[in-house]
């Protein structure tokens, strides 16, 4: 058999190895603990970055946003301007093309004789009195420029 001495002395040692393995698994467990928490650090602050690069975009696109809904709001004001302007500028230029139509219709007409005759003036009405009122003016009458004449007093 075997002696009690050389049992406890085995279950020692037993005890001592198995503490052993158990310091040695606990310290690699320590150490992948350890890189777990760095790898895990370093992606905490990817993602902090990541987290205020999308925060910027986010901020950007709303400022983008407010950008395009004042443009929107200034185009749809200057539509409605064009389209008051358009049909300001229709109504006037039907309302020329009747004025017009109205002058062609007159001017299509004879001078009323009442009308003729309170402007009638012989140089425009008779021949020889146009060319009377013309032969009056000398293509000369001008003088050229030059030194004033003296004229006596």
């Amino acid at each position: 058999m075997i002696s009690i001495g050389w049992t406890v002395g085995g279950a020692g040692v037993l005890v001592a190895l198995l503490s052993l393995w158990s310091l040695d698994h606990s310290q690699m467990a320590k150490e992948a603990a350890l890189r777990d928490v760095a790898t895990l650090t370093e992606a905490n602050g990817t993602l902090d970055a990541h987290n205020k690069e999308l925060a910027r975009v986010v901020a950007d696109r709303a400022e983008l946003q407010q950008q395009i809904t004042e443009v929107s709001r200034t185009t749809q004001r200057l539509n409605t301007a064009l389209d008051t302007q358009s049909a300001l500028i229709s109504r006037n230029l039907e309302e020329l093309k009747r004025n017009d139509k109205a002058i062609a219709d007159y001017l299509r007409q004879p001078v009323p004789v009442a009308l003729g005759l309170r402007y009638a003036r012989p140089e425009t009405t008779d021949p020889a009195a146009y060319r009377a009122a013309a032969a009056g003016v000398q293509p000369s009458a001008v003088s050229t420029a030059g030194a004033p004449a003296v004229t006596a007093q």
